[in-house]
């Protein structure tokens, strides 16, 4: 996936406190791939607004028990 914002390919790092996550810059993209992961893909996750983090934009958090290599297959396959 990449950031319609920024133009830059979405990748997952790993926060010690929530576990893989992602930032993003367009709120639109955050919308919608928040619709996508929960009706299409069933992965909970959450989502922390600027500021709120020690990261630059949006942050979506998939918690510890997620997989980050799975995840970023997941991104990678998404075309927004």
């Amino acid at each position: 996936m990449i950031d319609s914002a920024t133009g830059q390919r979405i990748v997952v790092f790993m926060d010690e406190e929530f576990g893989p996550c992602i930032s993003m810059f367009s709120q639109n993209d955050v919308d919608t791939l928040d619709d996508l992961l929960l009706a299409e893909y069933f992965i909970p996750h959450n989502i922390f607004e600027p500021g709120i983090l020690n990261y630059d934009g949006t942050v979506i958090a998939f918690g510890n028990a997620a997989k980050m290599d799975k995840v970023q297959e997941i991104l990678d396959d998404i075309s927004v």
